[in-house]
């Protein structure tokens, strides 16, 4: 009885406060067919209590992390004002989704949901509203560098080239026409400028798909594509991932991006994918390999992969914002009572 309580108390906060959704809306939720419907309903419950119509669309997992989704489904959003994605594959990263946020539709989630993300504690628990003005400060930064160098003490060492390209916040928070929630996740992120991101990035925390990184896995990054990845079991079943897409844009890095979110927890990636719950946790940086359906951008794939590393420091023309997975006090400052969350090294 507790578990379903805080569970509804949670999708409550989503739907209600963190999307607003209200009266007389049109509200989609799409997932597929390894999700639990237990989940989708709760969603549909409380869009309904508010006075939303609801529809739902299923259909069978897609097949790759950020994976095309079928034309059926894209024609539906231009017939509402909320989308929902409850899917058990995050499938975000698809044109008509900016398309469709274009034209003012409100974006939700979180794609990958688990009934433990919802009962928590997990970063679902967090006060995104107090975090909203650091989000716009971290972002404003992001979006006016020219240059972004990642690094960490296991051995990251990018940098890449962003200059003009947009810098994007996923806040947790879509009650603007157009906007977008990635809760749990709350991170910074963009599209680097194609050909300029070289280096080496360790991956030691998270890879989609395969789940919390046992053994850590090099990837040498040149000119903008992967060209080699190194290490045990883990690193050649990423390989092998990225190769089956057919496509050798899979290999490309097609996104930049740090997480913030304190309450963000590991522990709860194993339950099933969670990899909402990863991306954003406190103090870790990631790389996308694959598909960016960000205007400007010319990177197109069936996939989206994120492979997350800790204890990042982060460097925007030189000037660090994030050093060995900490914040600096400039951006933490910006928010009141910062939460005391889980910490995984």
């Amino acid at each position: 009885m507790l578990r379903s309580i805080e569970m509804v108390k949670t999708v409550r906060k989503i739907v209600q406060d963190l999307s607003g959704v209200k009266e007389g809306e049109k509200v989609l939720i799409y997932t597929d067919t390894a999700q639990k419907m237990s989940l989708v309903e709760l969603y549909a419950n409380e869009a309904a209590a508010l006075g939303a119509e609801v529809f739902i669309f299923i259909m069978t997992p897609r097949r790759f992390q950020g994976g095309y989704i079928p034309n059926a489904l894209a024609v539906m959003f231009n017939e509402v004002d909320v989308v929902f994605e409850l899917t058990t594959v995050f499938c975000k990263h698809h044109p008509f989704r900016w398309e469709a946020q274009e034209k003012g539709i409100r974006w939700g989630g979180p794609t990958e949901l688990t009934e433990e993300m919802l009962i928590g504690p997990s970063g679902l628990d967090l006060d995104f509203f107090a975090f909203e003005p650091m989000m716009e400060k971290l972002r404003q930064e992001y979006e006016k560098a020219k240059t972004i160098r990642f690094s960490s003490e296991a051995g990251t060492n990018l940098i890449a080239s962003k200059e003009g390209r947009e810098g994007k916040a996923l806040t947790g928070i879509a009650r603007k026409p157009g906007s977008h929630t990635g809760g749990p996740v709350l991170e910074i992120s963009a599209t680097p400028i194609e050909g300029t991101v070289n280096g080496t990035v360790i991956i030691d925390t998270f890879c989609d798909d395969l789940g919390v990184v046992k053994t850590p896995i090099k990837i040498i990054i040149k000119d903008g594509m992967a060209v080699d990845i190194q290490g045990g079991e883990e690193a050649k079943k990423l390989k092998e991932m990225l190769e089956a897409v057919g496509d050798p844009m899979a290999f490309a890095v097609a996104e930049i991006a740090f997480g913030v979110n304190p309450l963000s927890r590991l522990d709860l990636v194993g339950v099933r994918r969670a990899a909402n719950e990863a991306h954003g946790i406190y103090g870790t940086a990631h790389i996308g390999l694959g598909h960016s359906a960000w205007p400007g951008s010319n990177l197109k794939a069936p996939c989206h992969i994120d492979v997350l590393f800790q204890k990042a420091t982060v460097q925007l023309d030189g000037k660090t914002i994030m050093e060995k997975g900490e914040l600096i006090n400039e951006f933490k400052r910006l928010v009141p009572n910062w939460p005391k969350g889980p910490r995984h090294w």
